[in-house]
């Protein structure tokens, strides 16, 4: 949570009830809480939910401004599709200084559009992901994967594998580099490293 531009932590704001790691149960707090409904199974979190979190007893306070995110999974190691809403109030004779974006970009899409628009946003986001691979290739020498560069390289490896037809890498080209990747897990953490910048070698060659 960022308040004015600076770092700003309060702890009772993250007891959010998260729906991640199998919550069962309604409710979690007796503010925040998910939406049971919108689980596919009880006590099973794999399908759309809603998580809801009324800041009563621990309001969070500013003057200017404040930018909120979303953790995603643990330590932001997933790449689930979220959305928010927020409602902020204003004391008595505040003025609400808020501009709606337009109406357009706030209508939900209908579910039967929802897989063209997630086809539509993979498209979007694949030179991204090849910049990603790319850039990470090039910085190898000065920067060698470690066990701090190690998480945020195997998900870029992870996204590349499952949107490489998508990214017209040769199937026989993903096979043998999941193979190298599937062999290198079963190592000493610390002795992966370097198969995994291979790989990063053998895709920015392939991209």
């Amino acid at each position: 949570m960022m308040i004015a531009g600076r770092p700003a932590f309060t702890a009772p704001a993250r007891r959010n009830c998260s729906t991640t790691h199998g919550a069962s149960t309604p409710a979690c707090h007796p503010f925040p809480a998910f939406l049971l409904a919108g689980l596919s199974s009880p006590g099973r979190c794999f399908g759309p939910n809603a998580v809801f979190s009324f800041h009563f007893p621990d309001s969070v306070s500013f003057e200017r401004k404040i930018r909120v995110t979303i953790e995603h999974g643990t330590e932001n190691n997933l790449a689930n599709n979220y959305s928010s809403t927020a409602y902020w109030y204003a004391l008595p004779g505040g003025q609400d200084f808020f501009a709606p974006r337009p109406v357009s970009e706030r209508l939900a899409p209908l579910p039967d559009s929802w897989e063209r628009l997630r086809s539509g946003r993979i498209e979007e986001f694949l030179p991204e992901l090849r910049h990603q691979v790319k850039e990470i290739a090039s910085s190898l020498a000065k920067f060698p994967t470690d066990a701090h560069r190690h998480p945020r390289r195997v998900r870029v490896l992870r996204l590349v594998f499952q949107l490489a037809n998508r990214l017209q890498i040769d199937p026989a080209e993903v096979k043998r580099l999941e193979a190298m990747m599937n062999a290198a897990r079963k190592r000493p953490l610390e002795s992966r490293f370097a198969i995994f910048d291979e790989i990063f070698f053998e895709l920015a060659r392939i991209l």
